[in-house]
């Protein structure tokens, strides 16, 4: 009796100094907030802090729609955003000391228009493909003068005008809507039960839209259009501060993600977990990932790698079939706030 009792003892002081010691460590990190979008590319924040890579940091991940993410910034209730879009124009709008940072997190190349599955238009790749690029572009994106296209932010209104207007389609056919819901929206587009005949999309929509059998009309992947955006952040931390929380987290994980399995369905369970809608029973798999990864978005690795992809991004806009484009395009927040 006398041994239980000092091994029970024993195992419970070995228990209160690990509780003490684990306090201890809790005191001492560095408390950090973290905005993100319910989006595969900020889902890699996520990936870092449920793997434990922010070691030297106590993250708090909060979700936030993009368009009230600027408030929250502006508040100081949250120290970094990931893959927002104009955060740019905004910090100089409010006279913030911004550090010019060219740290690129991935080059983002997923634009693409989402036809319904019982239509009957010719995608950019069922066209002639004997004839010159821009004619191609041209009568493909004619056939959708007229018909309602719903896009769920300002940036791709701008970026699907674009191609409409490249295409010759007068204003007055560029039927484009601004989503007020655009989860249900889309959930209501792909069951055939709304009035939408295009939904606008990127890397989420685009591997959901091919679950239900949907068409693309045409997609970066498909044309030249130099419709690319590049995923960054935004911070109130120092420079400093900020490199650590890449590197100890974004960083880390795209090279785990890269190379390792169990990380790779680590990530895929926080797609299903955090990007589907609510009403649409799909599951991404492995052959989705594959199908984007480094694909439609290629992710930096390293701060290097982010700087090749700022060159790569330049020379991509600067050959784009649309000519110049539209100042804001090509930007989800641009430098770090000191």
């Amino acid at each position: 009796m006398n041994n239980l009792f000092a091994t029970v003892f024993s195992m419970l002081v070995v228990a209160l100094i690990a509780a003490a010691q684990l306090r201890a460590i809790k005191k001492n990190k560095k408390i950090a907030k973290i905005g993100i979008s319910r989006f595969p590319d900020s889902l890699i924040v996520l990936h870092s802090a449920r793997s434990g890579y922010f070691s030297p940091f106590d993250i708090k991940v909060i979700f936030l729609h993009w368009q009230g993410a600027y408030q929250r910034l502006s508040e100081s209730t949250i120290d970094v955003l990931f893959g927002l879009t104009t955060i740019t124009g905004l910090l100089k709008s409010e006279k913030r000391t911004l550090f010019e940072g060219h740290h690129i997190l991935s080059l983002y190349q997923s634009f693409s228009i989402i036809l319904a599955k019982d239509t009957t238009l010719l995608g950019y790749e069922e066209t002639a493909r004997d004839r010159p690029t821009d004619e191609r572009i041209r009568q493909t994106v004619q056939q959708i003068a007229g018909l309602k296209i719903c896009v769920m932010s300002r940036d791709t209104e701008a970026s699907t005008r674009a191609i409409l207007t490249f295409a010759g389609v007068p204003e007055g056919k560029q039927n484009v809507v601004l989503s007020r819901n655009f989860e249900r929206d889309f959930t209501a587009f792909l069951n055939g039960d709304g009035d939408a005949e295009a939904f606008v999309g990127g890397v989420t929509q685009r591997l959901i839209a091919k679950k239900f059998g949907c068409k693309e009309l045409i997609s970066e992947q498909s044309a030249p259009l130099g419709l690319i955006e590049t995923t960054q952040f935004v911070s109130h931390r120092s420079k400093s501060s900020t490199m650590e929380i890449l590197e100890n987290g974004w960083f880390l994980s795209i090279n785990k993600i890269n190379k390792d399995e169990h990380s790779r369905q680590l990530f895929i369970s926080l797609m299903n977990q955090y990007c589907v809608p609510k009403g649409i029973l799909i599951q991404f798999d492995l052959d989705d990932f594959k199908l984007f990864w480094n694909k439609w978005e290629i992710f930096a690795d390293s701060p290097a790698h982010g700087e090749e992809l700022a060159r790569q991004a330049e020379t991509v806009v600067l050959s784009s079939i649309l000519g110049t484009p539209k100042p804001e395009a090509g930007s989800r927040g641009i430098r770090v706030v000191q």
